[in-house]
Parts: structure tokens; sequence; C-alpha cells
């Protein structure tokens, strides 16, 4: 607790040890006392020692924790209420491209015939008042991606046949329908493409993964950079960011709509994007941000001149 031993710890961490020591202790204790005479004598050299409840009181620093915590988020609320209002008007904007985009797909599945024979169907709709873009999107389901001609030559043939006999993950229950971002025109002007905010999120393969790379620590290691040039992630860090994963079901993770349960399409989209991807697609995504870093840390070294 005085961090003679794991200096690197914090006090947070110290004072969770002795919180959750202390309780293990009192259950070890209140199992041995309720052991026959004869079975004490074998367990007694493995009883924890009970924490005196004056040590207790003495070592235990909740109530600093406590301020400390306070005031550090404190120190952080405030940095960001200058820009509180911009965020604000952020975030309703995107919630209502959300919103729209929604109801494009609704829309779009109402079109959808009972035995699902007219999928893959595209769809567009514009963005913008007056319209500035264009948005193509696709419906699809597991089975029809799958068995697609262009996308069949991904996936083995065991998999194949088992959309193809609507068996395992390709069995009717799980068969969801879902939406595939073809690609976004711009109808008004040279600006650059706006599209939508998440897409770069979705292609990194960083929503709803705490796990960077599945195995790949080449893949790990580039969206670890990804993370860090971004700010979600400092350098010489070794416990893994996951800044885009919830559990909570709905959110920023697939639902099942049925159930309203978690479901199991956001691993088999993960999926189909890593196998549409082009192979460098990572490290195309990390040279804008690191020419943008670039370009502001030249404006900041003119400045300080």
């Amino acid at each position: 607790m005085r961090g003679e031993i794991a200096p690197d710890h914090s006090q947070y961490t110290r004072n969770l040890f002795l919180t959750r020591y202390r309780s293990t202790a009192k259950l070890v204790r209140s199992w041995f006392d309720a052991l026959p005479d004869a079975e004490r004598q074998t367990y007694r050299p493995f009883v924890l020692p009970e924490v005196n409840m004056f040590l207790y009181e003495e070592l235990s620093q909740s109530k600093q924790i406590v301020q400390q915590q306070r005031a550090q988020r404190k120190t952080e609320t405030e940095a960001i209420v200058p820009h509180f209002a911009d965020l604000r008007a952020e975030a309703h904007y995107r919630f209502n491209r959300l919103t729209r985009l929604r109801q494009a797909y609704l829309q779009a599945v109402t079109q959808v015939l009972p035995d699902r024979s007219n999928l893959p169907l595209d769809f567009s709709y514009d963005e913008g008042d007056p319209s500035q873009e264009r948005l193509h999107c696709r419906l699809w389901d597991r089975r029809r991606f799958v068995l697609d001609s262009e996308h069949a030559e991904l996936y083995s043939p065991n998999t194949r046949g088992r959309a193809r006999n609507k068996r395992d993950n390709y069995a009717d229950e799980y068969n969801e329908i879902f939406l595939e971002l073809v690609k976004v025109e711009r109808l008004d002007g040279d600006a650059p493409l706006e599209g939508l905010w998440f897409t770069e999120l979705l292609a990194v393969g960083i929503v709803g993964s705490a796990s960077y790379g599945g195995g790949n620590e080449e893949e790990a290691l580039k969206r670890r950079l990804w993370l860090r040039q971004w700010g979600y992630e400092e350098e010489g860090t070794e416990t893994q960011t996951a800044p885009f994963v919830t559990k909570v079901p709905g959110l920023l993770t697939w639902v099942n709509e049925t159930t309203g349960r978690a479901s199991c399409q956001g691993r088999f989209i993960r999926g189909c994007v890593k196998r549409l991807q082009r192979p460098n697609a990572i490290d195309e995504l990390l040279r804008p941000v690191r020419r943008s870093r670039q370009q502001a840390a030249g404006v900041s070294a003119q400045t300080d001149r």
C-alpha cells in the first residue's frame, strides 16, 4: 500500500487490492470456521490473515481517491466546456443524418420480397438541402452475400455449402438483412465527399471489437497506431485502449431486432469488410493522419518562431 512493491501501480489499484483482499480474507475465514476440527488443521496454513479494522482505515485511501477522481473529471470537463456548443451542434447534425439513413433503409426493406429473391437490392437517397450528395446503398442478407458471384471466391467451400443449405450461422433465424454503403456521389460543386463520418472506423476495424487484429500482431499494431494518431492512446502505453467498445446491445453493436439482444451480425459484417478490403487499406488511412499531424506541427513551429 505504501508503493514499495509494484511502484508503477496507481493508488486506485492498490486501494482496490486492499478492498478485495479484505473481502476475500473474510470469506475464507467464514469457510474455514465452518470446517470440522480435523480438516481445519489441514487447511490452516492456507488461510489468509485478516486485516485489522483500524489498520484498514489507516491504509485505505478511498476518500482521497474519490476526491482526486472528482478533480480530474472537473478538469476534463472544463477543457471541453468552451466547445460544448460546437459539440452539441455536431451531435444534432450526425443524429439527423443517421435518422435519414435509417428512414431510407426502412423504406427499402419494405420493398424486399418475402422470399428475398430480389436481394441484393440497390437504392439511393440524397443528403443536404439543397441536395449536396447522393448515397448509394445496397441491401443483403448473409446467404446471398456469401453466394454472390463476386464474393463466393472469398469464402471456403464449406462456408458456401452451409449458406446454400441454410445451416448453422446461415439458418433462417440468423439470416438478417444488412446494409452496404456502395459509394457516395457529389451532386453540387467540387468539395470533397463527406459521406458518413464513421466509415473509417469500420474500415480500420475497431468498432465493437476489443481485440484489434484478431491474433494478427501486425494488424493490431496498425490499429493501435491509428488510435494513437487520433489521441486515443499515448505512446508507451501497454494497456490496449478500446474506445469504441460497449457491452450495451444496440450501442456500437448490432442487435437482433426481434429479440432485442446482442446479435452475432457484427462479427459476420466485420468479416465481410475484412474480405473486401484492399491489403493496404489501413496504411492508406494512416497516411492522411500523418500528413495532417505533420502540417499541424509545422504550423505550431512557425507560430513559436
